[in-house]
């Protein structure tokens, strides 16, 4: 017997791959609405700050909906990304945490593909963790809980696996940082979040949409300064399609150990898919190289 896969958890929750056709259109046009794509098209202009709060919102009025937009959006990530995560299901402890859970559909993901462990989903938007519940009762998972909670709020600690996808440039406002300090401090601080609630030989999954080579260092440099140790071997670029259009997210695994692995910088930067930055921009991870 085949094990169960993304593509089956998918047809569970009824993520589907987007067609981009007339019929499609009409079929949303149905179920929610003639305003279905107005109103998240409006909800998302100029997205950041209080608009960014107002878009979930909007987006997470239902979770149908919500299922709907986000298999629009992020079909391709899903399925590249949670096939990544079913390859290395050794990584996925026993306690698991997703940062910036949204509707739930990777916390729900993890706790499907590992019955044993306990998830946890955290999410400042409270309409988010409600259709996050939501989901977990639909699939009678009975090892995740969610929590409306920001990074400060929440007190969690001891968790095996953390897991962030495109989490970082939200979590901060990338887009709107003036200078490198602010960005290096602002990822700083949600580094030492991040090491806060891993167990000693927790594992930290991120998997982020970065906007440029620098801003990958900095979060590269940042997760050394609180103690990760990341492996280059395990660093990679998810090309996926947004809307038709072409997106990356890069994947890093990290460890509250700053002996695992290794930080060779060249190595990285191919696995990235970046240009070696110069000396003075990459801080830590240099160290000693």
């Amino acid at each position: 017997m085949n094990k169960p896969s993304c593509i089956d958890f998918f047809n569970k929750i009824g993520i589907r791959k987007p067609r981009f056709t007339r019929s499609e259109y009409v079929e949303h046009q149905q179920r929610f609405g003639s305003d279905w794509m107005t109103k998240i098209d409006l909800a998302g202009e100029g997205l950041s700050g209080k608009n960014m709060e107002e878009f979930y919102k909007v987006k997470n009025s239902s979770l149908d909906y919500a299922i709907a937009i986000n298999s629009l959006y992020y079909y391709d990530f899903y399925r590249q990304f949670l096939e990544i995560c079913e390859r290395r299901k050794q990584l996925f402890g026993d306690r698991i945490l997703d940062l910036g859970c949204d509707i739930g559909i990777t916390t729900c993901f993890y706790a499907w593909m590992n019955p044993e462990s306990q998830v946890f989903g955290i999410d400042i938007i409270k309409e988010s963790t409600l259709r996050a519940q939501e989901l977990a009762n639909r699939l009678s998972l009975k090892n995740v809980k969610f929590e409306c909670a920001s990074l400060d709020e929440f007190e969690g600690t001891g968790f095996d696996t953390v897991v962030s996808t495109a989490f970082v440039h939200e979590a901060i406002g990338v887009k709107s940082i003036a200078s490198e300090v602010d960005l290096y401090k602002s990822l700083t601080k949600l580094a030492q979040h991040t090491w806060r609630y891993m167990s000693d030989s927790g594992v930290y999954i991120s998997c982020e949409r970065l906007v440029d080579d620098m801003t990958v260092f900095t979060w590269i440099d940042t997760l050394r300064s609180v103690g990760f140790g990341i492996d280059s071997s395990h660093c990679g670029v998810i090309k996926w399609k947004e809307m038709n259009e072409q997106s990356e997210f890069r994947l890093v695994l990290a460890k509250n150990d700053l002996a695992f692995g290794n930080a060779d910088i060249d190595i990285l930067c191919k696995a990235l898919r970046i240009k070696r930055p110069d000396k003075h921009g990459i801080g830590l991870l240099l160290a000693g190289q």
